[in-house]
């Protein structure tokens, strides 16, 4: 655009002064002219086509593409264009094309039509994106319905928001009624009683609010009244009548209201001092009305006015009790008897007029004949004079009055004719001054000589005065003398304002440069310094002619970069606002909408609106983060009360934010955290307390002793005694501990003692107890392996622990129920417990040994490497996320379009940039990495992925 002003400017200083144009150097500047003339007929053709097919926006947004078409239309259509087609047709230099004009005007009709709905396009969206009340958003789209002729849309956006906006009225009309808001109740009341609703509301919603409006109002007007007794009271006491009159007209409207009853105690205490001002508001009102009675009957004895009139009047007067002045008494009695007076002259005079008419007639019509001759004379002279005086026969007009005064001297004395006489003298000595002053004027035009300038007031005076061909001819003279001057004058003035201008040119451009500087005051003064002296210029120069519109430009331009200054400070300090409120989401959604419309135009509004609605994605990254950052962890193991914690916040946050990363970092590890907060639950239940009461109590489980004679394995609940050659002992029969005295030949018994599965639950029992500080996967990793290896426990039993023993286990650990899955799986198909294994008579018993001997010899074990990828999952499942995440600041891009890292980030050093986003069309966010910190300094290097304002974070 700047570029465009520069040959233009040097088009129009061409055509100004075409005697010193060079043709040579001007070919470059019509070369340039003729091709922005193409370019911009081209845009014009574009936009012309959008208009035809009704696309209005598009079409402006086409045009405000930079630099602006209606910009360029105006500069490149500037008023010496026809003067530099005809140089070119001269110089027989090809004619740049012509202007578009027409599509320029439609587009400006456009704009015309478009300009009173952007504005509250722009708040509709910021609105929306700031999210805004209800009723301001409603109010907004109102007033967009109202203006755009394509409603349709809006319309049914407005039903929408107004049904939502009819769902929180009674809401928040309770909530006002709650804390008595008067003021917020009357205003849903009024905003309900609109007819602006496209979604009537109900009588129920509307009746709802009237009532709790009347509740509340009535209760404000009490506490008035309550307020106002004392008041009233006092103001009586102190006989104020002004104070008193002005609170008992508050009570009266607050009485209204509250309708207080007439046996209410709080009238009775302030009822003496209401009829006090009632009575003496009576009798202002009395004595105001008697004040008006005295001026109306003092107007009428000024005026002159009728008695009949003024009587009636001053016998109200003497209705009221105070007595009349006294001055106003004498003057209505001297009025009466005036009147009488006057009446009885009247009578006299009747009588005495009738005899005196019959004596003059006679002489009346005696000189009636003369005077009528004499007048018809002196009318026609006057008319003579009259149409000479009018047509400037002057000569004429004196000579037929000096033939009057010699031959009808009467009719000459005529008032009259001597009157059109005075007009004729007056004509004679108008026109001999006119001339010495035209002789006088042209004298001092004579006398001038240059360089001083002339007195241009005098060229127009005796342009004024001349009126003969000879005066004509002498003015024509002196005006040549004055325009050569004036030629000369402005030429020099010319050229001398067009170094200055050129001059000031180059100094804006520099003023324009330094707009990328932080200092702005210094910038803002070298552009008050370019329009102050641009005003000195052309106020130096007055004559010079053809450099208004460079003039103008130039100082437009100095105006706008001015605006842009100021523009820039309030971004300023709308950045520094945006940079302060890191850390509060709210906050800085607000902040960085101020800044947005700090920034106006030059502001990208699709890119804004996007970065303001990932302010969502922001508060579910800090949310998460926090969550999983802050879960207390004991000794590098996860609690079951840091479970449950997380399992809360995880929950409620994937409620909300589940398309944040971390959503799904927590996701799988999930059923872990499931599992360790089972192990102990929220009432203080333990989930091993089943496992350790039977490893300790159980008369089948603790404390059992066994003897084994061959294959059969008898169950005693006392240790046996062996005495000599014999085995005493009462063993059990069932599981209802039925016993029976029983002797084996020592000889026969392979073992008796501890039951290897008491031994095996006591040691089990004791180790329960440091648990926590051992680990749960490799408490029960080690006891399955010890209680599956040893031989001694009878098959049957060792089924039936070995599966309690993984299901306690797997309940708490969700990487042992995988790591045993097929084990658990296998130990289910063995078919046992059907048996009383306690008694080896049991014939069943043997069958079901065999089933579990099958099933123990093929089992699905895990790996060594199996158990030592699972302690390793258990050891990464219960670690905080491997790094961290600090809101540190955003991304701003500054005028030369460098973008900066702005923020709070004092004391880092090293860390990894990131951004988060959510691509259109994609169900999660993802995290980006901008840049990073090195020795303490930050670098943006993905601008791909920045916008101004976006939050920027530091993964370290």
């Amino acid at each position: 655009m700047q570029t465009y002003q520069y040959y233009v400017d040097d088009i129009q200083a061409a055509v100004n002064s075409p005697q010193t144009a060079d043709r040579e150097l001007l070919r470059d500047s019509a070369a340039l002219y003729a091709e922005a003339c193409a370019e911009l007929n081209h845009r014009l053709r574009q936009i012309g086509q959008l208009l035809r097919q009704g696309l209005r926006s598009e079409a402006i947004q086409k045009a405000e593409e930079e630099p602006h078409v209606l910009d360029v239309y105006a500069l490149l259509d500037f008023p010496e264009l026809a003067e530099w087609l005809g140089l070119l047709r001269k110089w027989k230099m090809a004619p740049p094309p012509p202007l578009l004009g027409d599509i320029a005007a439609e587009i400006d009709e456009a704009y015309a039509a478009q300009q009173p709905i952007e504005a509250l396009l722009k708040q509709h969206r910021l609105l929306a994106l700031g999210r805004g009340p209800l009723s301001a958003r409603i109010a907004v789209l109102r007033r967009l319905i109202a203006l755009d002729d394509d409603a349709q849309a809006w319309e049914n956006d407005l039903r929408q928001m107004e049904s939502a906006r009819l769902s929180e009225v009674e809401k928040q009309a309770r909530e006002a009624a709650a804390t008595d808001d008067l003021r917020t109740l009357d205003a849903l009341a009024a905003e309900l009683r609109s007819t602006a609703w496209l979604v009537q509301p109900s009588s129920v919603l509307t009746g709802t609010v009237d009532s709790l409006l009347r509740s509340v109002a009535i209760r404000a007007a009490r506490r008035e009244l309550e307020a106002l007794e004392p008041a009233l009271n006092e103001a009586h006491g102190a006989f104020e009548v002004e104070r008193a009159a002005q609170l008992e007209a508050h009570w009266a409207k607050a009485a209204a209201i509250a309708a207080i009853s007439p046996d209410d105690p709080l009238l009775d205490r302030v009822q003496p001092a209401l009829d006090w001002v009632r009575g003496q508001r009576q009798q202002m009102a009395k004595q105001q009305d008697r004040e008006m009675l005295i001026i109306s009957i003092e107007q009428g004895l000024d005026d002159g006015a009728p008695l009949a009139e003024i009587g009636p009047l001053y016998n109200e007067l003497l209705t009221y009790d105070i007595p009349v002045s006294e001055t106003l008494a004498r003057r209505f009695a001297d009025r009466v008897a005036s009147e009488e007076l006057a009446a009885s002259r009247k009578h006299r005079l009747v009588l005495m007029g009738v005899g005196g008419t019959v004596l003059v007639v006679g002489a009346v019509l005696a000189v009636l004949f003369n005077w009528q001759q004499h007048r018809s004379q002196v009318a026609n002279a006057v008319s003579i004079l009259r149409n000479l005086n009018q047509t400037g026969a002057i000569g004429e007009a004196q000579i037929h009055f000096e033939k009057l005064e010699r031959e009808s001297p009467d009719v000459a004395s005529a008032s009259e004719v001597r009157a059109e006489h005075a007009k004729t003298v007056g004509s004679i000595q108008a026109e001999e001054g006119r001339k010495e002053q035209f002789n006088a004027t042209l004298a001092q035009l004579r006398a001038w000589t240059s360089p001083a300038p002339p007195d241009t007031t005098l060229i127009a005076r005796a342009a004024s005065l001349a009126k003969s061909p000879e005066e004509q001819q002498l003015l024509a003279k002196q005006k040549d003398r004055v325009e050569a001057w004036r030629r000369a004058v402005e030429e020099a003035d010319t050229k001398s304002l067009q170094v200055k201008l050129q001059n000031l040119r180059a100094e804006l451009g520099g003023a324009e440069r330094a707009m990328l500087s932080d200092d702005l005051a210094e910038v803002a003064r070298r552009l008050f310094s370019v329009q102050s002296k641009l005003d000195e210029a052309v106020s130096a120069h007055p004559r010079a002619s053809g450099l208004s519109s460079l003039a103008k430009g130039l100082r437009e331009r100095a105006g706008e970069l001015l605006q842009q200054c100021d523009l820039d400070v309030r971004s300023r300090e709308a950045l520094a606002d945006v940079t302060e409120s890191i850390g509060d989401i709210d906050g800085y959604r607000k902040a960085l909408q101020d800044y947005y419309l700090a920034l106006g135009d030059a502001i990208d509004e699709e890119q804004a609106a996007a970065v303001l609605a990932e302010s969502r994605l922001w508060e579910g990254l800090l949310a998460w983060n926090a969550a999983l950052q802050s879960a207390p962890v004991e000794g590098g193991r996860l609690t079951p009360e840091a479970s449950r914690e997380l399992l809360k916040n995880g929950e409620l946050l994937a409620a909300n934010y589940s398309d944040i990363p971390l959503s799904d970092w927590f996701a799988t590890r999930r059923p872990f955290y499931e599992s360790v907060a089972n192990r102990r639950l929220a009432d203080g239940t333990w989930l091993l307390e089943d496992m350790e009461r039977q490893y300790r109590a159980d008369p089948l489980t603790a404390g059992l002793y066994m003897v084994q004679d061959g294959a059969k394995r008898y169950y005693c609940r006392k240790a046996p005694k062996g005495d000599g050659r014999i085995v005493r002992f009462k063993c059990l029969l069932d599981m209802q501990l039925t016993e029976q005295e029983k002797a084996i030949s020592k000889d026969k018994v392979a073992y008796f003692g501890k039951a290897p599965q008491s031994e095996f639950a006591e040691k089990a029992h004791r180790a329960l107890k440091s648990i926590d500080a051992y680990g749960w996967e490799r408490f029960f990793v080690q006891a399955f392996n010890r209680l599956r290896s040893d031989s001694r426990i009878d098959p049957v039993v060792k089924v039936m622990m070995l599966q309690d023993l993984l299901k306690w286990g797997s309940s708490g650990s969700s990487v042992l129920e995988d790591l045993y899955r097929k084990t658990v799986a296998e130990l289910g198909a063995a078919r046992v417990g059907g048996a009383v294994w306690v008694n080896p008579e049991d014939p069943l018993l043997v069958q079901e040994r065999a089933q579990a001997e099958v099933v123990l010899m093929g089992l699905a074990l895990p790996d060594e490497q199996a158990v030592k990828d699972a302690f390793a999952t258990v050891q990464e499942l219960q670690k905080r996320p491997d790094y961290q995440l600090q809101w540190i600041g955003w991304a701003h891009q500054r005028r030369g379009k460098e973008w900066e890292l702005r923020g709070k980030f004092g004391g880092v050093q090293t860390g990894e940039l990131i951004v988060i986003l959510k691509p259109d069309g994609e169900s999660g966010a993802r995290l980006e990495a901008v840049g990073d910190f090195q020795r303490g300094a930050p670098r943006l290097l993905s601008e791909r992925l920045l916008a101004d304002g976006r939050a920027i974070f530091l993964r370290r």
